[in-house]
């Protein structure tokens, strides 16, 4: 991918590196015009040795906190979440074997609005705040978010 070739990267934290998960974070920029500003939006990439698996996850604000939402995997059938866009077989050097990649990690995404919604349903269990599917993506697998929405 271009864009995240062009991007500097840096590693999160390396202590959980003995266990074959990279975590990086850095900033793709997009200008659409030379009057608009520089958008900035923040990606995570997760690099897994085994199985071998490449995910890209932006990381959006809503409601004055961060999430993160996967656009990009290199291997579906190992992922939580197939992003629509871009499907492209891709071939496996190290296992020998074909996966196929999904989605669009070049997307960078402009600040949007965004309004938290909690509700208290009983004393014991607390506020509830409502999550967009959309956060969810990468973290739970689809069929689960799938079914509750």
């Amino acid at each position: 991918n271009a864009l995240l070739a062009s991007m500097q990267l840096f590693v999160q934290s390396c202590d959980e590196c003995g266990d074959g998960v990279l975590r990086l974070a850095g900033v793709a920029e997009r200008q659409d015009d030379v009057d608009q500003p520089v958008i900035r939006q923040a990606k995570e990439v997760l690099v897994r040795r085994f199985p071998p698996l490449v995910e890209v996850f932006d990381v959006r604000e809503y409601g004055r906190q961060y999430y993160t939402s996967l656009v990009f995997t290199s291997d579906t059938a190992w992922s939580y979440h197939t992003p629509t866009a871009c499907e492209q077989p891709m071939f496996n050097a190290t296992v020998g074997a074909w996966s196929l990649a999904a989605g669009d990690a070049s997307i960078v995404a402009g600040p949007a609005p965004s309004i938290l919604v909690y509700r208290q349903v009983l004393d014991d269990l607390g506020r509830q705040m409502f999550m967009p599917a959309r956060f969810l993506s990468g973290l739970l697998p689809n069929v689960l978010v799938e079914r509750y929405s």
